[in-house]
């Protein structure tokens, strides 16, 4: 959503892509989502114009791109995903773009606790 145009206002900067599990990543932005454009928040936004609303009208229109309206579309949402990983690998400069897959770890033992 904003890949082209950070990458123009800092064209020197690294990126850092996290390669996460499609299904895990649904789940964990349709959470997110669901409860930060649920009723409470929905229902506060008229009340605070200064901040709850602006707040709550970016992430509706960021969630109806993602998801084309359909904020139940679990397959549209892996298609964004997809497409946004595929746009970001295509358009960082190799020497730029840093991968990081959490399954990997950070190469740092852990210490036993105890």
């Amino acid at each position: 959503m904003f890949t082209e145009g950070l990458l123009a206002a800092y064209p020197d900067a690294k990126v850092l892509i996290t390669n996460r599990d499609e299904d895990t990543w649904i789940w964990s932005v349709s959470s997110l989502f669901n409860t930060l454009l649920g009723w409470n928040w929905g229902l506060m936004a008229p009340y605070d114009p200064i901040d709850a609303q602006p707040y709550i009208e970016i992430l509706t229109i960021v969630w109806d791109q993602w998801t084309a309206g359909d904020w139940n579309d679990a397959a549209r949402l892996r298609q964004t995903f997809r497409d946004h990983y595929a746009l970001v690998q295509a358009t960082v400069p190799a020497d730029r773009l840093l991968e990081f897959n959490p399954k990997g770890g950070l190469g740092v033992p852990v210490q036993a606790s105890g």
